[in-house]
């Protein structure tokens, strides 16, 4: 086994430190703002945690037996065995 140095690099420059302004309000003041998270936190708030309606239509489909339609099972079937295929080619 050969080992090649890598002499190319050339003289490290100096390195200069650049000393920035403090933060205004001083050492240890927050100065962020928060509104738009306030605002996203009282529409959380507001909405409801349950959507009576969506919950009713989950249950009738729940209860029919017909749902999802055999046509959407195949196709989601099909589509996993492509996937599934491409997946093992790459492997």
């Amino acid at each position: 086994m050969q080992i090649s140095p890598n002499n190319s690099s050339g003289p490290v420059g100096r390195t200069y430190w650049k000393n920035f302004a403090p933060a205004p309000g001083g050492p240890g003041v927050d100065t962020a703002q928060f509104d738009r998270a306030a605002a996203l936190n009282r529409a959380l708030a507001d909405t409801p945690d349950l959507r009576a309606g969506e919950v009713e239509r989950a249950r009738e489909l729940i209860g029919d037996v017909s749902y999802p339609p055999a046509e959407t099972i195949k196709r989601i079937a099909s589509l996993l065995a492509t996937n599934l295929g491409d997946e093992a080619a790459d492997a």
